[in-house]
């Protein structure tokens, strides 16, 4: 009896070990670290041990995780000149960033994304806690219609390019890509030149979008154009919300593509000082079949000569009408609204407005210093009492709290069968016990 005793409280000991060793192994599948420094022999588990071109990171997480860039890394054009394309066979989302665990590595290691060439993701992204130098002036993340998310901390420079880097929803004119099946992009952060929400088109293809189209700009920096849907056709609705960020050029319904369902720019904030129109104005042949609406619910505008405008007398472009809608706007700007043109409608409450203008430049009038002859005085010799500096102690330093990526595939949840394994174990320990009093019972007999 007591070697069944032994034998039992042995299993248990080894059914308690078992989830707690296979839990960190199955987190760790979730994660791939690379860099320039790295090789692809490795197995990507840790900095030491990381990979060096994003191929292998991708091969190592087949259905999603995160790719931490805990060094330089360099994606440059191949010998045939072509752009990167994220392999289709992966397919789940992923995380790109440079800050894991606590660990930031752009300050610890000068992290950073270096790109010479375009970007085609064929899967869900999320970009965040990352630099990115531009090394190329034409460079183009295009999203072909999957969910791609640009976070806060994301730093854009241009090392080696006149531009910054614009990023297209849909696809680009490329008869290598599939069509595009909606899209969905939001933007946080970062720096960026032309915002597309459609498709990119040199007219070379006519590039179809099969679903409706969204965009989300929360913050960041756009240099160019912003295009609610751009060219080529998408058989569905566009909608371009704007609640914060800074706009240097134009916001734009669409460009030469023709949007099939109805197309709404909202804007609920921003900073639209430099913004140069906002406008539904269509290029070529391009149309919206549905119903257009720009919503205005707030934001910053005080440029010279900026300019809202519809249709500028091509009704056909907009089948069932354009409408400027600023009726939900608490402080409304009168320059902006009174000035409009090409609308069907134009609703807002008048007895709101108010009048945003830039500050007069005003120049300081010139004043002439007197000229006076001065006589040569002897000051008096005085002697300053000396005087001790109190002594303040330096407040103690205090370290920047890093925070780790926030990744829902980079988490170690523990695995059912952990969860299963556990409940076993606890049964055994029942076993174990009611068997050891029994033999201790039968002993006493």
């Amino acid at each position: 009896m007591k070697k069944i005793c032994y034998l039992l409280s042995l299993l248990l000991v080894l059914t308690l070990l078992v989830p707690l060793a296979a839990a960190p192994a199955a987190a760790a599948d979730d994660v791939c670290f690379i860099s320039d420094n790295g090789s692809d022999l490795s197995d990507g588990s840790s900095p030491e041990k990381a990979k060096a071109s994003l191929n292998a990171a991708y091969a190592a997480l087949p259905n999603g995780g995160t790719i931490v860039i805990c060094g330089p890394l360099t994606l440059s054009r191949s010998a045939d000149g072509s752009d990167y394309r994220t392999p289709e066979t992966a397919t789940g989302a992923y995380t790109l960033t440079s800050v894991w665990n606590g660990t930031d590595y752009r300050a610890t290691a000068e992290a950073a994304f270096l790109s010479d060439m375009w970007l085609y993701f064929n899967s869900a992204h999320t970009l965040d806690h990352l630099t990115i130098k531009v090394q190329k002036s034409t460079s183009l993340y295009c999203c072909n219609g999957n969910k791609v998310v640009i976070g806060e901390d994301v730093e854009c420079i241009k090392d080696g390019s006149s531009n910054y880097i614009g990023i297209t929803a849909g696809r680009n004119d490329d008869a290598a890509q599939d069509a595009a099946h909606g899209g969905d992009l939001t933007i946080n952060g970062g720096t960026w030149q032309m915002i597309r929400g459609g498709t990119r088109n040199n007219q070379k293809l006519n590039c179809v979008n099969e679903g409706s189209v969204s965009v989300t700009i929360n913050g960041g920096e756009i240099n160019a154009e912003v295009f609610a849907a751009g060219d080529g056709t998408i058989k569905g609705d566009v909608t371009l919300t704007i609640n914060g960020g800074t706009f240097k050029k134009s916001i734009r319904m669409l460009g030469t593509g023709t949007v099939e369902g109805n197309a709404t720019v909202v804007i609920n904030g921003g900073d639209f000082i430099d913004t140069t129109e906002i406008t539904g104005a269509v290029a070529g042949s391009g149309s919206i079949k549905g119903t257009a609406v720009l919503k205005i619910n707030g934001g910053t505008f005080a440029k010279k000569g900026m300019i809202v405008t519809g249709d500028v007398g091509e009704h056909e472009k907009f089948s069932q009408g354009i409408i400027l809608d600023a009726s939900a706007w608490e402080t409304p700007n009168a320059d902006l609204l009174t000035k409009a043109t090409g609308f069907d409608k134009v609703l807002y409450d008048e007895s709101k407005v108010t009048v945003e203008t830039e500050a007069p430049e005003t120049q300081a009038p010139e004043t002439q210093t007197p000229e006076t002859q001065a006589t040569e005085t002897k000051a008096p010799e005085t002697q300053a009492p000396e005087t001790k500096a109190p002594e303040t102690q330096a407040p103690a330093e205090t370290a920047a709290e890093t925070t780790p990526a926030n990744s829902g595939s980079g988490s170690s949840s523990v695995p059912v069968y952990a969860v299963i394994l556990l409940i076993v174990s606890l049964c055994c320990c029942v076993a174990c016990a009611i068997l050891f009093f029994r033999c201790r019972s039968a002993k006493e007999d």
